[in-house]
C-alpha cells in the first residue's frame, strides 16, 4: 500500500509493508536487508553501502512496486508563515535544471533540491524553504509555479487558518516559485493568482512561502482548510496508479 510520504510513520508501518503482518520482532536493519532496492522512492533511496540509512529512507516505499490500481490521496500544504524575503539564488547566471512546472507529489521538492545542490550555492529562496520548520515538521520546499499560483489563489483559507495557528497572512506581493526558464536563466513568479514565466531576474528580492506535497493512503481523510502536518491544506487530489 506504500509507506506514507511523511516524517511521522513508524517502523511498524515499514514491517507491515514489507512482510504483510504485524510481527514486531524485526528491526530496521532487517527491513533494509529484506527490502527491494528498486522499490524505494528515488528521492529517498538508501546508500548502497548501508551508511547513513535511516527510517525516512522508506518514505513512499512500495514493496514489490505493485502500483496497479493503488489509490493515493495527494495533499498540498502551505506553511503558515512566509520565510525571509530573498533573491532567487546567489547563482544567477546559470541553470540548475529546475524545470518542473505542474502538480506532482515530488515536483517542488525535486526543483528545490536541484537549486540547492548547484555548485557554488550558498543562499536561495529554495534553501530558506528547506530550512523552515514548524510544529516539528521540516519537510518543506519551494513549490512549482503551478503550486505557488494555486496557493496564492487560496489566500482567504490559508490566511484564516495560518493566523488561527499563530502564523501570518500571505501579503499582496509577488512570490518566488522554484520553476526556472532554461533559456534565460530566469524564473517564474506568482502574484495574486497570476503568473509570470521568463524575463524575471533572479536578483530581485521577492516573498517566499514554503509548501509541501504529501502522498497518503486514501483511507486518511482531510479537507481543504485543515491544519495538518504543520501547515494548511490548500488542495487535494485523488490519484489512481
Amino acid at each position: 500500500m506504500a509507506i506514507p510520504n511523511t516524517i511521522t510513520f513508524s517502523l511498524q508501518d515499514v514491517t507491515n509493508e514489507i512482510y504483510g503482518d504485524a510481527n514486531t520482532g524485526r528491526n530496521l536493519s532487517t527491513c533494509f536487508t529484506d527490502a527491494n532496492s528498486s522499490d524505494f522512492d528515488s528521492d529517498y533511496n538508501p546508500n548502497a553501502d548501508g551508511t547513513n540509512n535511516n527510517l525516512l529512507n522508506f518514505r513512499n516505499y512500495i514493496h514489490n512496486n505493485n502500483l496497479s490500481g493503488v489509490v493515493r490521496t495527494i495533499l498540498f500544504i502551505s506553511a503558515i508563515d512566509d520565510v525571509t524575503t530573498t533573491v532567487f539564488s546567489n547563482i544567477n547566471t546559470s541553470f540548475s535544471g529546475a524545470t518542473n512546472t505542474g502538480w506532482d507529489s515530488n515536483a517542488g521538492a525535486t526543483n528545490t533540491n536541484l537549486i540547492i545542490n548547484q555548485a557554488g550555492h550558498t543562499t536561495s529562496a529554495a534553501l530558506n524553504c528547506s530550512n523552515y520548520s514548524h510544529d516539528g515538521y521540516s519537510d518543506w520546499n519551494l513549490g512549482t509555479i503551478t503550486e505557488i499560483t494555486s496557493l496564492l489563489n487560496e489566500d482567504t483559507i490559508i490566511n484564516s487558518v495560518s493566523i488561527a495557528n499563530g502564523g501570518s497572512s500571505l501579503t499582496n506581493a509577488t512570490y518566488w516559485s522554484s520553476t526556472e526558464d532554461s533559456t534565460s536563466f530566469n524564473v517564474a513568479m506568482a502574484s495574486n493568482g497570476t503568473t509570470t514565466f521568463g524575463g524575471v531576474s533572479k536578483t530581485q528580492s521577492l516573498r517566499v512561502r514554503p509548501q509541501k506535497t504529501l502522498e497518503l493512503s486514501p483511507t486518511t481523510t482531510y479537507n481543504v482548510g485543515d491544519y495538518a502536518f504543520g501547515g494548511v491544506v490548500f488542495k487535494i487530489f485523488q490519484l489512481t496508479y
